[in-house]
This record gives C-alpha cells, sequence and structure tokens, in this order.
C-alpha cells in the first residue's frame, strides 16, 4: 500500500485492504480539496474511478480494480477516502 493511501483511506479501509476482504468493483467515497473542475473530473476517470454523484467537494465512485485506489490516492486534490462497507439489517 503506498504512502498516499496510508495517509488518504480510513482506518477501516485500510484493514479491509490488508484483510484482502476486496476484490474487483470497490464502491469509493472521496473528499476533494474543492468541488472538481472539468479537467479533475478526467484525471479522475482516467485514475479508474467512475464517478457516480459528487455534491460540492464529495463525491461517491466506483473503480475497477483495487489497484486503481492507488492511482486515485496520487491525484494531489484527493484529502480522504473511505471505502464501502456491507450494511446488516438488525432483527
Amino acid at each position: 500500500m503506498s504512502k498516499e493511501l496510508q495517509q488518504k483511506l480510513n482506518s477501516r479501509g485500510r484493514h479491509q485492504l490488508e484483510s484482502g476482504s476486496f476484490s474487483g468493483i470497490v464502491e469509493v467515497l472521496i473528499r476533494t480539496q474543492r468541488p472538481l473542475n472539468s479537467d479533475q473530473k478526467q484525471q479522475m476517470r482516467q485514475a479508474g474511478c467512475r464517478l457516480r454523484s459528487i455534491v460540492g467537494n464529495v463525491l461517491t465512485g466506483m473503480v475497477t480494480d483495487v489497484e486503481h485506489l492507488e492511482n486515485v490516492a496520487q491525484l494531489p486534490f484527493v484529502c480522504q477516502m473511505e471505502l464501502s462497507t456491507p450494511m446488516f439489517q438488525e432483527a
């Protein structure tokens, strides 16, 4: 795991990656320094993140492979990242 990914990914996400909990498509929540401009959106796509929704400087997306998380974390305008977690219905 790169230094950038360790710094930007929340602790639960780091644990999930280290334990091998993810493979294939990963949904992600990302906070950026400020709302993305069109060039930054293109950089996100080139890094392997397919954007889903954007509200201000918070966006949701999905990466097609865990390795693309490294690419997204290396973008200078990305501040924080969280990976999706399964939700369970309480009885």
